[in-house]
């Protein structure tokens, strides 16, 4: 699947504002950006943090935001016990630490590409796209994918329209109005698509 992505190293830092990769090695970028579990911060705080000026302390305490990408054969409550025991574990001598969690966690799902729900949307996006959709994997928490799979027994596939210079989730974020029309003919079109098929599969 990676092999078919025309990606560029170069062209995603740009994107990211970032003059270096990072990472394990023993992984491609796609690798370790589609399918590897991560742990990041995402916030911290501490000390004097005024906008401006100096101030001869010693901090007192600190605050650090944590969140992580479980991947395939990880389990979130797992996961958060490894990590409090870490840092437990290499707690300076003096310190203290408290934790504050988040609610719930979503587990990672693949969606397959071999269903007729999967080729019904292949076939309205090459439709109005003009080419074959190519597959892609990704990072993100949509907890209600899995439990529409769970629940309902369907894989619902989600669509997005947003593209690659568009800022996601940046303060300067926006989406092209043209987009916007394009999704709507997109699931207009699936809806119309869908029915054609079901149909003959009950003729």
């Amino acid at each position: 699947m990676i092999k078919k992505i025309p990606y560029d190293p170069a062209t995603d830092m740009k994107i990211l504002g970032t003059k270096a990769e990072a990472g394990d090695t023993n992984f491609s970028p796609l690798e370790r950006i589609w399918f590897r579990p991560t742990l990041e911060i995402v916030g911290m705080q501490g000390g004097y943090i005024a906008a401006e000026g100096h101030s001869n302390i010693i901090p007192g305490n600190a605050m650090a935001r944590i969140t992580c990408r479980l991947v395939n054969n990880q389990d979130g409550k797992e996961i958060i016990d490894l990590i409090v025991k870490h840092i437990n574990k290499n707690c300076p001598q003096g310190a203290t630490v408290t934790y504050k969690f988040g609610k719930g966690y979503a587990r990672p799902m693949q969606l397959p590409a071999d269903t007729k729900e999967y080729r019904y949307i292949s076939d309205v996006l090459s439709n109005i796209y003009g080419k074959q959709p190519l597959q892609l994997a990704t990072g993100g928490s949509v907890g209600a994918l899995l439990s529409i799979k769970e629940i309902l027994g369907l894989y619902a596939y989600p669509l997005g329209f947003e593209l690659s210079d568009e800022k996601w989730h940046a303060a300067n974020e926006f989406f092209r109005v043209s987009s916007v029309r394009r999704g709507q003919l997109i699931y207009c079109n699936y809806l119309q698509h869908l029915a054609d098929e079901e149909s003959k599969l009950k003729k």
